[in-house]
């Protein structure tokens, strides 16, 4: 059935996408045991592993999107560059504000480049390739659903795209996710990595800044959205790959022993039975009792809702 379908494809996502993290992290130069096991045993990873929605999918997307980029950045080709177009190509049918995202990310990686004068020429042919698939993309919608974006989208933002409220609602989601699985020094690495990779002569250095760039460029998303009503720090899955690379690819060889492996791990799988005892609110399908006991304000992520309940 479909609730068995859709657990089996997230699981297979998820799988391949901590097999995609050990290629990124190889271009990178992070240990690749270390940020293959700490994304496998990641809270927010390992609980929407078995959620059945798109979210591992989309995970995996987004890291064989960045393979692809540095893939084709690094040693130019029109393999690579074919390349590049069948992974952006995977990770704008996704998710539909995904565009967005590959957008602004391109843009700003190009922008860099162009005032260091170096890989500029690929950064316009890889804007070029994702701009023409976002627009055979929203044609392909417009003449089958005479939409640009899926039904569902607009449903959850109304007329009015961005908006102080939910900006303070994406504030709001960002901070509860960080305090039920505390990320908040990856991103304070994150940042620093960015900051020296554009300093910095390094070539590992200067690798990680389209990673801190794409994980900006994400996290912008999120807090403009509104965030999200569903508990696990599901809009934050797929940047954790990116995340985690960034914020071990200084230690180098000290973080290859096993003892530092086995920790993170053991912390990782404490942290989720914390969140499960006492952050999280699912339960059995079946369990009615518990469902009612915690009912989910879904209103303020979802303006055709909100319409709906204030005419009642």
């Amino acid at each position: 059935n479909l609730p068995t379908l859709g657990v089996t494809v997230s699981a297979g996502a998820a799988v391949i996408a901590i097999w995609l993290i050990g290629r990124l992290a190889d271009i990178i130069g992070t240990p690749r045991t270390l940020a293959q096991v700490h994304l496998a045993t990641a809270t927010p990873f390992l609980y929407w592993a078995f959620g059945g929605l798109e979210t591992t999918l989309n995970a995996g997307a987004v890291i064989a999107f960045l393979i692809a980029y540095y893939a084709y950045r690094l040693k130019p080709g029109r393999a690579r560059l074919l390349a590049f177009g069948a992974a952006t190509t995977v990770i704008l049918t996704v998710r539909p504000e995904t565009f967005l995202i590959v957008g602004g990310f391109l843009v700003a990686t190009g922008s860099i480049e162009i005032h260091l004068r170096r890989a500029w020429r690929e950064h316009l042919r890889m804007g070029a390739v994702a701009a023409s698939l976002t627009g055979m993309q929203f044609a392909w919608r417009w003449w089958y659903f005479g939409s640009l974006l899926p039904q569902p989208v607009a449903a959850k933002v109304g007329p009015q795209a961005f908006a102080l409220d939910r900006i303070a609602g994406g504030i709001t989601y960002a901070l509860t996710t960080v305090g039920q699985y505390p990320v908040a020094l990856l991103t304070l690495v994150m940042i620093v990595a960015f900051a020296r990779g554009i300093r910095r002569p390094d070539p590992i250095r200067s690798r990680m800044a389209p990673l801190a760039v794409f994980v900006a460029t994400y996290v912008l998303f999120v807090l403009t959205s509104g965030g999200d009503w569903m508990e696990g720090g599901r809009f934050f899955v797929p940047i954790l790959a990116p995340t985690i690379i960034l914020a071990f690819c200084w230690y180098g060889p000290v973080l290859t022993r096993d003892a530092v492996i086995i920790t993170i791990a053991v912390l990782n799988i404490l942290t989720s039975c914390l969140f499960a005892q006492v952050w999280s609110t699912s339960s059995v399908l079946g369990d009615r009792a518990s469902r009612d006991a915690f009912p989910t304000d879904t209103a303020p992520y979802s303006w055709f809702e909100a319409q709906t309940t204030s005419s009642d």
